[in-house]
């Protein structure tokens, strides 16, 4: 069987007890780019169809803002900004967030640039510090990132942020929405 075929297999066993909620985790890592959107496009419909739920996890953002009403994007184990797929593709407010915007295909600024990359390594998650965890790997970082946890910011209704630079974070995340 090929990985599309056994990823439907693996969906058609977590459906065969009729849950309400579906567990997805990284339903598309390791297949290729027509089979993924096969993959997603039979998620939204077994959502509407059966009135699913779906939790979905993965490392692709893109892949996210397919099939997901909401979006809590994780850094660290943290969740650092949640709002819906909308919001979070137009106006995201914390580094990370614009950071894996950044460096997907669509958000290149312009055909042939480079995709940009996210500098350093993630920090050890069986130490975490008492700090902002993306300090080390933001652009817009301060004394008070690598001093204390950031609060949570109520950006809009349903839409939070972790951190204390979604001002400077909104100033550059506009040229991502073209």
């Amino acid at each position: 069987m090929s990985g599309g075929m056994r990823q439907r297999a693996m969906i058609a066993l977590a459906l065969a007890c009729k849950p309400q909620l579906l567990l997805a985790d990284e339903p598309t890592t390791a297949l290729d780019a027509t089979v993924q959107i096969q993959i997603l496009l039979l998620l939204r419909e077994l959502q509407r169809d059966l009135g699913l739920s779906v939790i979905f996890v993965t490392h692709d953002i893109g892949a996210a803002v397919e099939v997901a009403d909401r979006i809590a994007v994780m850094y660290a184990g943290r969740i650092v900004e949640e709002g819906t797929a909308r919001e979070l593709i137009r106006s995201p407010r914390h580094p990370y967030t614009i950071a894996l915007l950044k460096s997907r295909a669509h958000g290149a600024l312009a055909r042939g640039t480079r995709l940009e990359t996210i500098g350093g390594a993630p920090p050890d998650l069986s130490a975490l510090p008492p700090r902002c965890s993306f300090a080390e790997r933001c652009a817009l970082a301060s004394d008070a990132c690598r001093a204390a946890q950031p609060p949570v910011v109520e950006l809009a209704q349903n839409h939070r942020a972790r951190c204390i630079h979604t001002d400077a974070a909104a100033a550059i995340a506009p040229m991502l929405v073209a």
